[in-house]
Parts: structure tokens; C-alpha cells; sequence
């Protein structure tokens, strides 16, 4: 039995140094397949946005939170909301699982990094489509490789890939959906969605 261990000691560590690496480039390969073919180069998804933002011009507008690096609402004919941020330029504090709007009430509507923060974002997404018109345009976006960025302020509860986004979006068509790196690590990646309600 003794002989039998000493030559099964060395064969094992041997192993766990092979079939791990084996392994994770067996997962890998596809993975970084479906992974690539997902992902939108930062500069075409802000031509993306461009475009929404230029589309939106003195139509009425929702903006469902002011990143800071804006720092302000996308223009005059914004109205912004936000249940926690109190700055000047917030004009109401509903939350975006009841919004206080009629139907059909705006053209467009942009929601950035909310519903990671969320319990309900199908919820969130019902409302939005509620208080668009038939043909309004939404851009929502929210990270997905993005470390978890919860208390004091608000939870975090989700992260969703380009596929999950569009089962939440199915009452919009798509303009354009994917993954994009928006930082130079690579290891900050968030999903988007543009679309136009349907008629």
C-alpha cells in the first residue's frame, strides 16, 4: 500500500497542475466566443446614445437619474427623476417602480445605472413603457462586470447580460443592444439597450 502512495502522491499533484488548466481552456473558448461576439465597441455605443439624444431634441423627455459624471440633465426639455439624489436640477423623487406620470406621457426616456439598484426592474421597465408613447425611444443602461456598489446609499441587486436586458425590453424594438468596456481594465463592462415602443 506504501509503494502504491508514493508513486499516487506525485501522479495527483501532477494531475491538479494539468486538468484545471485543461479545463478552464475547454470552458474558456466558448465562453470568449459568446462573450466577443456580445461586445460593442465604447465609441459605437456612444454613437448610439448620440443619436438617441439627438432624436429626443424638443420632444419631452424622461431622465431616470443625472450621473454625476454629466452632472446635469441631457437639456431644458428633460424632466429628471430620482427617489435618493436631492441636487437642484432633480425635478421629482418618484421612484421608477411608480411613477407619478399619466400614460404616453413622454417621447423618450433614458435610465442609467438604476436598475442594478432595483428589487423589481421588471417592474421599473413595465413603468417606463407605460408612460412612453407608442413609437418613444428608451436607453437604458446598467453595469454587468462591475463590482457591487450597494449601502449605505441604496442595495445592489442585479447585474444582467445584453440577453436578460432584451426579455426585460420585449415591449421595445431594438436599436441596438451589447456589452461594451468603459473603462480601460477591461474589467468594467456594463449592458445597454436602445429601442422604440412599439406602435
Amino acid at each position: 500500500m506504501s509503494e502504491i502512495r508514493r508513486w499516487a502522491r506525485p501522479l495527483r499533484k501532477a494531475l491538479r497542475l494539468i486538468l484545471p488548466r485543461w479545463h478552464l481552456a475547454y470552458a474558456a473558448e466558448p465562453y470568449t466566443a459568446s462573450f466577443q461576439n456580445s461586445i460593442v465597441d465604447a465609441k459605437d455605443r456612444d454613437l448610439v446614445f448620440e443619436a438617441f439624444l439627438s432624436r429626443s431634441r424638443g420632444k419631452r423627455c424622461l431622465q431616470v437619474s443625472v450621473k454625476e459624471a454629466y452632472g446635469a440633465k441631457f437639456g431644458e426639455n428633460w424632466i429628471s427623476v430620482d427617489k435618493y439624489d436631492h441636487r437642484s436640477f432633480i425635478d421629482r423623487y418618484d421612484d421608477i417602480e411608480d411613477l407619478d406620470f399619466p400614460d404616453n406621457s413622454f417621447d423618450a426616456a433614458v435610465c442609467w445605472s438604476v436598475l442594478e439598484h432595483v428589487p423589481h426592474p421588471e417592474t421599473a421597465v413595465s413603468e417606463l413603457t407605460r408612460v412612453l408613447r407608442p413609437g418613444g425611444e428608451v436607453f437604458v443602461q446598467l453595469p454587468y462586470l462591475y463590482p457591487y456598489h450597494g449601502p449605505p446609499s441604496y442595495p445592489d441587486y442585479w447585474r444582467v447580460g445584453p440577453d436578460g436586458l432584451r426579455l426585460w425590453m420585449s415591449e421595445f424594438d431594438e436599436i441596438a443592444c451589447g456589452c461594451y468596456f468603459f473603462s480601460d481594465t477591461k474589467l468594467a463592462v456594463s449592458t445597454f439597450f436602445c429601442g422604440r415602443k412599439r406602435l
